[in-house]
Order: structure tokens, then sequence, then C-alpha cells
């Protein structure tokens, strides 16, 4: 992801517990400031929404250059 929330390249593959899962689908980069109001505590997010090959779809953020898992959704 560039400082301006965008994919350099389409997301590939994730690593969840150590495993390797292929992505299949994606949506998004969406971001996001949030705590706009507030200069000490203001944060910049990006999410992402994956599919992955083992049917899991996932909500992923990216903040400071971390990703996270921040929702899975039901099948």
């Amino acid at each position: 992801m560039t400082a301006r929330a965008e994919a350099l390249a389409p997301p590939a593959r994730l690593i969840l517990g150590g495993r390797t899962v292929e992505v299949t689908g994606w949506a998004g980069p969406w971001p996001a400031t949030e705590r706009w109001w507030d200069t000490a505590d203001t944060r910049r997010t990006a999410r992402l929404q994956v599919t992955l090959a083992d049917g899991r779809a996932l909500l992923l953020a990216v903040e400071g250059g971390r990703w996270r898992v921040e929702g899975a959704y039901d099948s």
C-alpha cells in the first residue's frame, strides 16, 4: 500500500497462523482517517476485503505498515 492507500499490486497470499493461503479475490482498499478531530490521536487506516482459497472471507486493515484481520464474514 502507498501512503495514499493505493495497492501497489494485487494481494496474492496471506499468512495466517503460520499457514500461507492464496487470495482468490479482493475489493478495496478503502482509506479512512479516524479521529481526525483529535490531532494527538488521529489514525490513518486502509481496509481491504479478501476471499481466500480455503473459502474464508476476511476484512483486513493496515495502519502504519502493519496488517491485521479486523473481521471474518460468515458464509
